[in-house]
């Protein structure tokens, strides 16, 4: 008969894991309330909820941080898109840890919000793939040169 004693119980430890994923959240213009209903937000969420529940159902792993980055359109001033990014945040933040997950214990520090404003990385990116942009090149020497986010939005526009 085998000792009971020598049972143990093997546990893998994962450093460093990480997904990034993107979900495509939508918020009525110049509003920072999160809805649900808005837009294809459902769906969207629907991606976040099932990256989550692989990794901590089926992966059977312990999640320890979910960082929700927010960005903005580009449209009106810099300074007003940075407080919307960081408004619109924390109530996704919000949301996400009173519905969805509301059963994860520590929720609420598991789900961080960064905010970065206008997204200038995103745009010349998606500048850089396209094809069919006449002036491309310049929009893009104009883009990595920008330091105030206003007045390159408006050269922009005024050259091209």
């Amino acid at each position: 008969m085998a000792d009971p004693s020598l049972a143990r119980k093997e546990t893998k430890l994962y450093r460093n894991m990480y997904n990034r994923m993107s979900a495509q959240i939508k918020f009525a213009p110049n509003k920072t309330n999160f809805d649900p209903n808005y837009s294809n937000n459902k769906e969207e969420l629907e991606k976040v909820i099932n990256t989550y529940r692989t990794f901590t159902g089926e992966g059977g792993l312990d999640m320890d941080s979910v960082i929700i980055r927010v960005s903005t359109g580009l449209d009106g001033k810099y300074v007003k898109n940075m407080e919307l990014a960081e408004k619109r945040g924390v109530a996704l933040k919000e949301y996400l840890i009173k519905n969805p997950f509301s059963n994860v214990s520590n929720a609420e520090y598991i789900f961080r919000d960064k905010y970065i404003g206008e997204d200038w990385n995103a745009l010349a990116a998606n500048i850089q793939k396209r094809n069919d942009l006449m002036n491309k090149t310049q929009i893009l020497s104009i883009i990595s040169q920008a330091s105030d986010p206003d007045q390159t939005e408006a050269d922009i526009k005024q050259l091209y």
